[in-house]
C-alpha cells in the first residue's frame, strides 16, 4: 500500500538546532487578536463544548420512552457520542499548543472540528426525530416528563453543536 505523498510531510519542517535538539521551523498560526480576545474566544468555545458534553451525557442518562429497546433511538445517540469525542479530541490538540499552533496540527484540527459539529447536529436532529416517531407510534410509556426533557436535550444538543461550529469559525488566525 503506497503512502500518501502528504503523510508525515511535516517531518521535513523539523531541523536539528545548534544544541542538537530538533526544532520546528515550519508554518505556524497564532490567534489574530489580543491576548484578552483570544481568551474570550477560547472560553466561548470551551464553555460551549462543556455544555454540549453535559447535554449529550444528560440525554443519554434519561430513561425516556424508546431509549431502552429501540435501535433507531439509540444509534443516533451513539453517533452523538462519537462526534463529541472527535470535537474534544481535536479541540484539546489545538488548546494544548498554546498561543502558537504548528501548521500541520492547525490544518488537521481545522479540517475535523467543523465536520464533527455538523455530524453532531445531524445525529441530534435524527435522534430527536426518531424519538418523536417512537412516541407517536408507541406512546410515552408513562414517562411523559422524561420524554419531554429528552426531546429538549436533543434540541439543545443540535443548537449547541451549531453554536460550537459558529464560535470555532469566528476564531481568526494568522500565519506567522
Amino acid at each position: 500500500m503506497a503512502k500518501s505523498p502528504k503523510r508525515k510531510d511535516y517531518l521535513k519542517d523539523y531541523k536539528q538546532g545548534e544544541s542538537g535538539k530538533y526544532e520546528y521551523s515550519g508554518k505556524s498560526y497564532i490567534y489574530d487578536g489580543t491576548r484578552e480576545e483570544r481568551k474570550k474566544a477560547y472560553a466561548a468555545v470551551i464553555i460551549t463544548a462543556v455544555l454540549l458534553t453535559a447535554s449529550v451525557i444528560g440525554s443519554g442518562t434519561i430513561d425516556a420512552a424508546g431509549m431502552v429497546n429501540t435501535f433507531y433511538v439509540i444509534v443516533p445517540y451513539i453517533g452523538e457520542v462519537c462526534a463529541l469525542f472527535a470535537i474534544w479530541w481535536n479541540l484539546s490538540k489545538l488548546l494544548m499548543e498554546g498561543e502558537k499552533v504548528r501548521g500541520y496540527i492547525f490544518e488537521n484540527v481545522n479540517n475535523k472540528i467543523q465536520p464533527a459539529c455538523i455530524i453532531m447536529v445531524f445525529f441530534a436532529v435524527l435522534g430527536l426525530a426518531m424519538s418523536v416517531v417512537f412516541q407517536i407510534s408507541a406512546g410515552f410509556e408513562g414517562k411523559m416528563l422524561k420524554c419531554i426533557l429528552y426531546l429538549l436535550l436533543k434540541a439543545l444538543n443540535a443548537i449547541l453543536a451549531f453554536l460550537m461550529k459558529k464560535y470555532y469559525n469566528n476564531l481568526q488566525w494568522k500565519v506567522l
